[in-house]
Formats: structure tokens, C-alpha cells, sequence
């Protein structure tokens, strides 16, 4: 039977657990704040948050303290950054400046192997690791009440003049193409990408 261990800091939580074989299970915490765990755990995972990040360039350097010789960080997140490919999604179309909010907070994963690099990572590589490939009527999902300011991360960051213009502008395209006799489809076709490195 596994010893469970569940300690509450101000904004952190530690969850360790001894399987009995001497190895310790999983710490979930601000990465910061984990002093005493240097050299200490096989994996780190950031799942889509990289961006919220301050400096994402420090986390990595964090990461490789923490990790073991050999361990491995893994980032999965948008590739937005410049030069990247556009991604197809509603939010994008309907909401001005969305994309170019998340071109700037979304590092590419070029960018985030340069980090790697130079915080000592070898063996950096990305690949799609996730595709989301979705499609749903646009005022079938207007009137379910799902799409709201705070539906996504780069809707929060809108004023709500802006967020309501980008519905407007939706409305709009429903209504052009119903007198087209047509439905309008919202299309989300986005990459999640994963890349990792190891630590020396």
C-alpha cells in the first residue's frame, strides 16, 4: 500500500507518495517555490501553459534543476510564434486580435529548443503531438451560451467592446449565410505541439 503525503503551502501543493520501492510519485507546484528538490524528479510536463508564463525562459532553466541527468521536460502548447503557420479556428476569425495576442504570448517551438539549449537541454525536438479537428454550427453554438468572454484564454484578454464586436461580427456571418440558404460552420483545426529535451 502506497504512504500518501498531502501538504498545502500558500498557493502550492505537494503530492508525494511512496510506492514501497523507494521511489517517490508526483510533486504538482509552482516550480519556483520547489528549493529543495533539485536533481530530484524524471519528468517535468507543462501541458498547455507556457504561455501564461512569465518568463518562459526561466521556467526551462528551472526545469533542468529539478530534472535528474537524463530527465526529460515535455511542453505541449500552440506553435503560434512568428513565422508560424496561421491556425484555423473561429476565435481567430471572428475576435480581431486574438491571433496576434497569442502570436506574442505563444513561444514557437524553435524558440522554446533555443531555450532548452541554452539552459544545458540536449536532444530537443517537437512534433504535433495533439490535433484538434472540430466543427460545430455557428448558431446552434451561439445559442448554447458556451461562447463567452471567459471560453478561452484569448477571449479573457479582449475588452468586452471587442468581444462583443467579434459576436456581432459572427452574427453577421450566420445571417449572410442563411440568406445564402446556407449554415454556417465554425472550424477549430489546431496543432498541439510537444517538444522535449533532456537533461545532461
Amino acid at each position: 500500500m502506497s504512504d500518501i503525503t498531502i501538504e498545502r503551502r500558500e498557493r502550492v501543493t505537494l503530492v508525494r507518495f511512496d510506492r514501497g520501492d523507494g521511489v517517490n510519485g508526483l510533486s504538482h507546484a509552482l516550480i519556483k517555490e520547489l528549493t529543495d528538490v533539485a536533481r530530484s524528479f524524471e519528468r517535468v510536463f507543462v501541458v498547455n501553459a507556457l504561455h501564461h508564463f512569465d518568463d518562459g525562459a526561466a521556467f526551462v532553466t528551472e526545469a533542468y534543476r529539478v530534472l535528474r541527468p537524463g530527465g526529460e521536460l515535455m511542453i505541449f502548447g500552440l506553435g503560434l510564434g512568428p513565422g508560424q503557420r496561421r491556425e484555423d479556428w473561429y476565435v481567430y476569425e471572428y475576435f480581431e486580435r486574438t491571433l496576434e495576442l497569442d502570436r506574442a504570448r505563444y513561444p514557437a517551438p524553435a524558440t522554446i529548443c533555443a531555450w532548452m539549449g541554452a539552459a544545458g537541454f540536449d536532444d530537443c525536438a517537437s512534433r504535433v503531438g495533439h490535433r484538434i479537428d472540430q466543427t460545430a454550427m455557428a448558431q446552434a453554438y451561439l445559442n448554447s451560451g458556451a461562447l463567452t468572454r471567459e471560453s478561452t484564454s484569448q477571449l479573457t484578454l479582449l475588452s468586452p467592446e471587442e468581444f462583443e464586436a467579434g459576436l456581432q461580427r459572427l452574427r453577421d456571418a450566420i445571417s449572410a449565410a442563411k440568406n445564402r440558404g446556407e449554415s454556417l460552420q465554425l472550424r477549430a483545426d489546431l496543432k498541439i505541439y510537444a517538444t522535449s529535451g533532456r537533461r545532461r
